[in-house]
């Protein structure tokens, strides 16, 4: 039926996440739109997006060198309340701001002296089973010791990791999501510079912390299948129904206020 917009459609891990996430959610936003592309239904942000993008955005010009570190800290503290507007407790937005303060406080350059930015928010188009892929990478480095490239990409959420190591149950999706992401992003680095990555880095930056992870072919393999499957699962869903979740159905999902599973399930 959508078989058309589909075939037209630049493909994203953001776009085939959404649809594993909640195939309602996805159908308001690609299916269901103007001759523009834009979905009928509005669409709104929520805290947790818009305080990611407002980092991410600092973090984009502190590695151009747009924006000295000192500078970072005040423009944090200048255009948050501006930035991330969206309603969350009040404890929860406080506990966030200062997360995020400590943080670009804290920023030291020294650990980059060991390598060589090659890609800042890199726009990267590629192609998985002959369909047509965009996707950012937030960090491309290339190790001057070793000429080793790691693909590093910032988060706002929490350490997934327990303390002996092993990944959280609560975080145990997400990480796995991650992974699926950072393996993506390396077959463009892998077509541009004939080498995969050496590592995968997850910036977790309200705390400060980075997970590194090394590059295993097979788990590359297993994403771009994942991706494939995931699109021949797209072309074939008729129904697009909703997956209720009451923290995402209230909390995050941009139709939030409009879509009617959410309202007769909870209001």
């Amino acid at each position: 039926m959508y078989q058309q917009i589909l075939d037209n459609m630049t493909w994203s891990f953001s776009r085939l996440h959404c649809f594993e996430t909640c195939p309602y959610e996805w159908y308001l936003t690609y299916i269901e739109t103007d001759k523009d592309g834009n979905p009928l239904q509005p669409k709104e942000q929520n805290f947790y997006a818009a305080y990611g993008s407002f980092c991410h955005r600092i973090l984009e010009q502190i590695f151009k060198q747009k924006l000295t570190l000192s500078d970072a800290v005040q423009l944090y503290i200048n255009d948050f309340d501006y930035e991330v507007t969206e309603d969350v407790r009040a404890a929860t937005r406080e506990k966030y701001f200062d997360a995020g303060l400590s943080y670009f406080a804290e920023l030291s350059p020294d650990w980059l002296s060991a390598y060589e930015v090659i890609g800042v928010e890199k726009e990267c188009r590629f192609r998985i089973a002959g369909r047509k892929f965009l996707g950012f990478i937030d960090l491309t480095l290339r190790e001057k010791a070793t000429g080793h490239l790691i693909c590093l990409d910032h988060k706002s959420a929490e350490w997934p990791l327990n303390q002996n190591g092993s990944v959280k149950k609560t975080k145990q999706k997400s990480y796995d999501s991650y992974k699926i992401q950072s393996y993506l992003y390396s077959k463009p680095i892998y077509e541009e510079y004939g080498r995969y990555p050496k590592e995968l880095r997850w910036n977790y930056f309200r705390e400060n912390r980075c997970l590194a992870l090394p590059f295993v072919e097979k788990e590359y393999t297993e994403a771009l299948t994942w991706a494939e499957n995931t699109i021949q699962t797209i072309y074939k869903e008729q129904a697009f129904p909703p997956h209720l979740n009451y923290f995402y159905c209230c909390q995050l999902c941009g139709f939030r206020r409009s879509c009617p599973y959410k309202q007769d399930e909870w209001g």
